[in-house]
């Protein structure tokens, strides 16, 4: 993994995925498995995997996802069982990060595989929280009506991600001018998205520390 664009383009995907796998702990994890399974111009898969975690691709494993996906969207959609799930994946969710991070072969878990997984727990329990919060404060003012709303949106952003991440990791092989300026494009982004997120939950924070005590 020593090849520019394709090393920054499957390390920004795995950032990308281990991010939104704070919002959804399974689908990121079904993204890495198919990738793991396509093959580039080049002959080789656009999300190589490290030894280690090899078997991310088997077709027991995607098969399980497939379920465990299908049951994470259903059940974040339902309120009160919204709010249950969220805490059960409090430890899942980064987990989800850190196999993302470090089953992937990227520049960091290539260097330091615990490192990489950090990275990615980092980052997937930063969104589960933020997400967290913010369905709390959907449930406080709506009554729970609007929850369904976000969590379809917030399926819809980690679909995207996803889509998007295996997209980039095709395109630094097939077509590396390309995805070379689409990379730097999605590195900017995923700072973006980093940002305002960080800035959505210190705010959250704020407010609940600011809040009367009745």
């Amino acid at each position: 993994m020593d090849l520019f664009p394709e090393a920054l383009a499957i390390l920004l995907a795995a950032l990308g995925l281990s991010s939104v796998a704070g919002l959804r702990a399974y689908f990121p994890l079904l993204a890495v498995a198919v990738g793991s399974n396509i093959t580039g111009a080049n002959g080789e898969p656009i999300i190589p995997l490290t030894p280690a975690f090899k078997h991310l691709g088997s077709g027991w494993f995607v098969a399980l996802l497939i379920i465990l996906v299908l049951a994470e969207f259903t059940v974040d959609k339902i309120p009160i069982l919204d709010h249950i799930s969220d805490a059960l994946h409090t430890v899942i969710r980064p987990l989800s990060g850190a196999i993302i991070m470090a089953g992937t072969s990227n520049p960091i878990s290539d260097h330091n595989i615990w490192a990489a997984a950090a990275v990615g727990a980092v980052l997937a329990l930063v969104v589960h929280s933020t997400k967290a919060a913010g369905r709390t404060a959907s449930t406080a003012t709506t009554a729970g009506i609007a929850n369904p709303f976000v969590s379809t949106a917030e399926d819809i952003l980690t679909g995207v991600t996803s889509v998007v991440a295996l997209l980039f990791a095709w395109l630094a092989v097939a077509a590396p001018i390309i995805g070379l300026a689409l990379i730097i494009i999605l590195a900017a982004l995923l700072a973006y998205i980093v940002w305002r997120l960080v800035a959505a939950l210190r705010k959250t924070r704020r407010l609940r520390t600011d809040a009367p005590i009745s």
